[in-house]
């Protein structure tokens, strides 16, 4: 899943490894949400209120940067990150829901003790609304 925190080092929103992650992470919320044209935009101006196609979402990423507020959300951005990536592998591969809340139930015992998935299908989609995705 192509995500803006997955770099741990600071990058700078010219370098080009910058606008591939900003790239990566729209075509990923956009694939997560049914393969939308248009998505909310996290950028510092937008502030995840006005939507935009996915190029310019981009363009405002990388120009403008994303709004603090949505990087700092008590780690939301790394969690929505997984949780996306999660839920996009079950609506390309057409995993039934059962066949995701087990997975979702199984990844606890594979992860560290302070991991914050969630273990039902229920769990992601409330979480996944409260950034308009579900």
């Amino acid at each position: 899943m192509g995500s803006l925190c997955r770099y741990k080092i600071k990058l700078y929103r010219t370098d080009p490894a910058y606008e591939k992650g900003a790239s990566d992470f729209v075509r990923d919320v956009a694939a997560a949400l049914g393969d939308v044209d248009m998505i909310v935009c996290p950028c510092i101006d937008c502030r995840n209120i006005d939507l935009h196609g996915r190029s310019v979402v981009v363009d405002h990423l990388v120009t403008r940067g994303m709004d603090e507020s949505y990087k700092s959300r008590s780690d939301c951005h790394s969690k929505l990150s997984a949780i996306v990536s999660l839920f996009r592998l079950k609506t390309q591969n057409g995993w039934s829901d059962k066949s995701f809340n087990d997975l979702l139930e199984t990844l606890p015992g594979m992860l560290p003790a302070d991991n914050v998935l969630h273990t039902s299908l229920y769990e992601v989609k409330k979480f996944l609304k409260t950034f308009d995705m579900g």
